[in-house]
């Protein structure tokens, strides 16, 4: 237990120095910059994991052989950098690279999904001891754990997938409203426009058969005919430009 918790004090103090470098190079937030963080820590526990699984699988590495401290070398500083790099690869072609950064991007952080990348050396440790893990049984824990951090990652895909829908949707209601209510403003100015027009030729109407009857009918008339011509090419262009009818 004392040798576990050294390494929840070795990781997180690793993590926080990690965050911290982010936070200086990119001026995020602290939170950003921890799941960040949190996020390439966990990547490299992945492929030490996977990598020790290799070098179990091949046996115990007796150190004090030159040839067994070579392999063991080549095993922790090359074999391992290129499964990351390898894994990193396979995570971009299957796209959850980009709704990483998405998420990280837009900062929709939860607690859940914080707690679950800050906290994983923890249920990392209950693993081995949910299994009751000695050395002989090494091999069993490190497939287990590989497993676990797959479903995890896949959860964490499925979950983002199914915010992002809900937001789609949500989206999509907001255009619908905004359209229905501009479908509104313009049937309501159609309707303004018809009553104005009504009104109008009933006004002009009756003004001419006034003027009919009276000495000025011929400069009214000459008025009216000049007058409404451009209104009506004013109502024709509204008629064009806002489809009313």
């Amino acid at each position: 237990m004392g040798n576990q918790i050294g390494v929840f004090i070795s990781f997180f103090s690793m993590g926080l120095s990690m965050a911290l470098c982010f936070f200086v190079m990119y001026r995020e937030s602290m939170q950003t910059c921890w799941v960040l963080a949190s996020a390439f820590n966990l990547l490299g526990d992945f492929s030490s994991n996977l990598a020790a699984l290799c070098m179990i699988s091949n046996g115990p590495y007796h150190l004090a052989v030159w040839e067994e401290r070579v392999a063991y070398l080549i095993m922790m500083h090359v074999i391992t950098p290129l499964i990351e790099v390898i894994f990193a690869l396979l995570l971009q072609k299957l796209g959850i690279l980009r709704v990483f950064w998405d998420w990280l991007t837009q900062k929709e952080f939860r607690l859940v999904s914080v707690l679950a990348f800050s906290l994983y050396p923890v249920w990392e440790y209950g693993i081995f001891a949910f299994l009751h893990v000695n050395r002989s049984q090494w091999g069993e824990a490190y497939s287990s754990y590989i497993l676990v951090s797959v479903c995890f990652v896949a959860l964490f895909v499925i979950g983002r997938q199914k915010e992002l829908k809900r937001k789609q949707i949500a989206a999509q209601r907001v255009m619908m409203q905004q359209q229905n209510a501009y479908i509104e403003s313009l049937e309501g100015l159609q309707r303004e426009v018809q009553r104005f027009r009504h009104d109008y030729k009933n006004r002009m109407a009756g003004m001419y058969a006034q003027a009919k009857e009276g000495n000025d009918a011929a400069w009214l008339r000459e008025g009216a005919c000049g007058i409404y011509p451009n209104i009506s090419e004013s109502f024709y262009r509204m008629q064009a430009e806002f489809g009313i009818q």
